[in-house]
C-alpha cells in the first residue's frame, strides 16, 4: 500500500507546484522577449538565429499559459486524491491492526466485494461473531487538526466552524451503510435463511482521535476501541460454526477489490511526467531566448551589431 500510494513523480508535490508557477511566470516574459527578437533586423541575415526562431515558434505560439494552468490543476487533483486515499487506507489499517487480537472471536473479512441483483456491494469489514454479523463502515473523516462533528437525529452531519455549526457533505454515509447492509443480508439469506434469522448490524467507525463526535442519530458511530465492547454487549444470536460458514460463503463470493477503488497512480504519473518534460523544453527555450535577447540588448546599448560573429564564436544556437 505504501508503494501504491507513493508516486515517483517528485519527492515533494509542493516543490513541483512551485516549479510550475515559476516556469509559468518566466515563460510569460519569454514570449515578450521572443517578439522583441523578431523585430531585430540583423537576425534575418543569420541562418542560426533563423533556424532557432523556426524551432522555437511552436512553443511560443502554443497556449502555454493554459497549459501551465491545466498542469497545475492536474497536480492539485492528484494531490487531493492521493491524500484522500491515504487517509482512507490509513483508517482501515488502524481498524485492522486494532482487531488483530480478536480474529478468533470476530472472524473478520476485510474489503469484500460481491455481485448482487442491484450491482456490486463493498464492505470495508464484516465481522462474523456468535453475537451476530456486523458491517463496519470505516470513515477516517476530519483526521487532521482538532475537529468537532455533530450528527442530528434526522441524519444530518455538521462540522464545527469558527462561526458555529455548518452542514457538511457526509450525509451520504448513511445511504452507503443502509445499501451495504440490506444487500449483504439478501446475499446471505439466499443460503442461510432457513437456518438462522439474518440480520446485519452496521457500525460506523471513525479511527482517529482528532475529531470530537456528538452523535444524536440512531446509527452507532464508534472508535476502534469501542468495537469489542459494543459487540460483547449484544445477546448471543448464532453459533461460532454458523458464523464461520457464513464467512466462508461471503469469501467465496468475493470478487476482489475493484480497481476503481484505488488511486490510479501510474496514469497520473505518466501524464504529469509528460507535462513536466514539455515544461523542461519550455525552460530551454526560455534560456536561449534570454541569452539572445540579452546579447541584442547589450549590442543595442553599445551601438555595435556583431550578432553573427558572436553567435559563431560561442556556438550557442548550434547546440
Amino acid at each position: 500500500l505504501t508503494n501504491e500510494l507513493t508516486p515517483n513523480i517528485h519527492n515533494n508535490l509542493y516543490a513541483l507546484k512551485d516549479y510550475i508557477r515559476e516556469q509559468k511566470e518566466a515563460f510569460s516574459d519569454t514570449r515578450t522577449r521572443y517578439e522583441d527578437i523578431k523585430t531585430v533586423h540583423p537576425y534575418y541575415a543569420n541562418k542560426h538565429v533563423q533556424k532557432w526562431m523556426r524551432k522555437a515558434s511552436p512553443y511560443i505560439t502554443t497556449s502555454t499559459q493554459l497549459f501551465f494552468d491545466e498542469t497545475m490543476e492536474l497536480v492539485d487533483r492528484f494531490q487531493k486524491e492521493r491524500d484522500r486515499n491515504r487517509r482512507g487506507v490509513l483508517g482501515e489499517l488502524i481498524v485492522q491492526d486494532y482487531l488483530k487480537g480478536y480474529c478468533e472471536e470476530f472472524m473478520p473479512l476485510y474489503n469484500t466485494r460481491f455481485q448482487s441483483d442491484e450491482g456490486t456491494v463493498e464492505n470495508d469489514a464484516l465481522l462474523f461473531t456468535a453475537r451476530g454479523i456486523f458491517s463496519l463502515e470505516i470513515k477516517n473523516i476530519n483526521s487532521t487538526g482538532r475537529q468537532k462533528i455533530k450528527i442530528t437525529r434526522d441524519g444530518q452531519w455538521y462540522d464545527w466552524r469558527k462561526d458555529g455549526w455548518e452542514r457538511s457533505n457526509h450525509n451520504k454515509i448513511f445511504d452507503q451503510v443502509n445499501r451495504h447492509t440490506v444487500l449483504t443480508e439478501k446475499k446471505l439469506a439466499e443460503f442461510f435463511s432457513n437456518l438462522i434469522d439474518i440480520e446485519i448490524r452496521p457500525l460506523i467507525v471513525i479511527p482517529n482521535d482528532n475529531v470530537e463526535i456528538i452523535n444524536e442519530s440512531h446509527f452507532e458511530i464508534v472508535r476502534p476501541s469501542q468495537i469489542p465492547v459494543y459487540i460483547r454487549n449484544q445477546p448471543l444470536r448464532n453459533s461460532h460454526e454458523q458464523g464461520f460458514k457464513m464467512r466462508e460463503f461471503i469469501q467465496e463470493q468475493d470478487m476482489g477489490q475493484g480497481t476503481f477503488s484505488f488511486l490510479d497512480v501510474e496514469s497520473y504519473e505518466k501524464e504529469i511526467q509528460k507535462r513536466v518534460a514539455f515544461i523542461r523544453s519550455l525552460e530551454k527555450v526560455s534560456k536561449t531566448t534570454n541569452e539572445i535577447h540579452g546579447f541584442y540588448e547589450k549590442e543595442a546599448r553599445n551601438r555595435t551589431w556583431r550578432p553573427l560573429i558572436y553567435l559563431r564564436q560561442n556556438n550557442m544556437l548550434v547546440k
